[in-house]
């Protein structure tokens, strides 16, 4: 059982948060003649010691995966209400049963890997979805949704955004701090813009990135609020958002680096700076 209290969390994450990139980071970044370059940046900073310089951009990439790992078992271990991981790996739970229900769909015989910063274990959407088992390890929100997935009149094409659906009344479900209500609400708005349409599907990637941009702005401009509190889980909640944001972040402008799109267009897709809030 985790024993640290958000006292001792919000000491830990006062320190941590020297690791955010300051803005000359994301400068050299952008402004890098070349991908290799731009890829190289991230050696100095807090992500670089996942990365292998002789195989480059798979491990630049697999850095901002195991960046957020090393939190996300940190809060896991620390962390005293389990309402608070859950909250912050409602997205990641959401999309592993979804997933995992339409490879079931599909006839796979066994789970393919998962992401890691769910709270609900693939060893339980597994013994659920394939063997009907373990139910009450399962978060009873998630099982009529499950038995549904799995019947055979169920459009499987609907299973994420359902699944986007269900994880915001979740987070409604699980929020019980200023903070938590605030990001819930926002979450809330999502997956009914979502269930109703999304506007950036027929008009290509450059429109998604700027859409996940404003979301992540909303995002920003509500942790800017609560993460000073002096007590409470709420800067602890604010600090995962903002590493969340960091990574995506930089997932985003060094695939377009990658792609070859120019600075001036990278600047368009810079995400509102945590550092600067520290």
């Amino acid at each position: 059982m985790p024993t640290a209290d958000a006292t001792y969390q919000i000491g830990v994450i006062r320190e941590w948060e020297k690791g955010f990139l300051e803005k000359d980071e994301f400068t050299r970044l952008i402004d890098a003649p070349s991908a290799k370059e731009a890829l190289h940046v991230l050696t100095d900073t807090s992500y670089g010691k996942w990365i292998d310089t002789n195989n480059l951009e798979l491990s630049v990439f697999e850095s901002l995966d195991r960046h957020l790992q090393e939190i996300h078992e940190w809060l896991k271990d620390t962390v005293q209400d389990e309402r608070v991981l859950q909250f912050v790996s409602a997205r990641y739970d959401a999309l592993n049963i979804a997933t995992a229900l339409l490879e079931k769909g599909a006839g796979v015989e066994e789970m393919g890997v998962k992401s890691k910063l769910g709270s609900i274990s693939s060893d339980v959407i597994q013994s659920t979805i394939w063997n009907n088992l373990s139910w009450e390890l399962l978060p009873e929100i998630w099982e009529p949704f499950i038995k549904e997935g799995l019947s055979s009149d169920v459009n499987k094409e609907e299973i994420v955004t359902k699944a986007g659906v269900l994880m915001a009344v979740w987070k409604k479900q699980l929020a019980f701090t200023p903070l938590m209500r605030e990001l819930a609400a926002i979450h809330e708005k999502w997956s009914s813009e979502d269930k109703n349409s999304r506007p950036y599907e027929e008009e290509g990637d450059a429109t998604a990135s700027t859409y996940e941009l404003e979301r992540d702005e909303q995002i920003i401009n509500a942790i800017k609020k609560y993460r000073l509190d002096p007590i409470g889980f709420d800067p602890v909640i604010a600090f995962w958002y903002g590493k969340e944001i960091e990574a995506r972040g930089l997932r985003i402008l060094l695939s377009a680096k990658l792609s070859g799109v120019k600075s001036t267009e990278l600047r368009k897709l810079e995400r509102s700076l945590y550092r600067s809030l520290v």
